[in-house]
């Protein structure tokens, strides 16, 4: 049971992580800010900043949720 439930999980993980990347590189693409990416909620246990100054993060508390956070140019 747990061969099929683990498999799943990480399925749900990666086709919500493109789905949100999407949100993502539009934005960037039609020159919204992007502030935050953030993989999971709560605290975040790693990031770092890329060149644009988004800061990518890795959450304590995954739950198959990326959050995407814009600003105002």
């Amino acid at each position: 049971m747990l061969s099929y439930i683990i498999p799943f999980l990480v399925l749900i993980l990666v086709v919500v992580f493109i789905h949100e990347y999407g949100h993502y590189y539009f934005a960037k693409r039609f020159g919204v800010g992007i502030t935050d990416f953030s993989i999971g909620f709560g605290r975040e246990l790693f990031g770092w900043c890329d060149k644009s100054g988004t800061r990518w993060k890795i959450c304590l508390i995954p739950m198959f949720t990326v959050k995407l956070t814009m600003k105002k140019l």
